[in-house]
């Protein structure tokens, strides 16, 4: 499991998110492209390309809690709630 970032490259927008089932960093990228669940990356990917975003893995863990507790921090820290970000929210609850 970890908390990773998917960073559009032309001007640094950010999106914060929590892996538990993908096991790699295409998988997750993949998975925001296939799913809507937060349009405004959804939308991006599709109108721009995924090459145009990368992702990075910030934080690893075997703990469920770590796993949100971190997704909440990195969110706040690095200000990814919209409109400065793509987040909608400060992350899910996975307990």
């Amino acid at each position: 499991m970890f908390v990773y970032s998917i960073k559009r490259k032309d001007n640094g927008k950010e999106f914060i998110g929590a892996a538990i089932a993908e096991t790699s960093k295409q998988a997750v990228l993949n998975k925001h492209y296939k799913c809507n669940f937060c349009k405004k990356l959804h939308t991006d990917l599709k109108n721009l390309g995924m090459k145009e975003f990368k992702v990075s893995v910030l934080y690893e863990t075997s703990e469920l809690k770590n796993l949100e507790d971190m997704e909440e921090y990195y969110i706040i820290s690095r200000k990814t709630l919209q409109p400065n970000g793509y987040n909608e929210n400060t992350g899910h609850k996975l307990l």
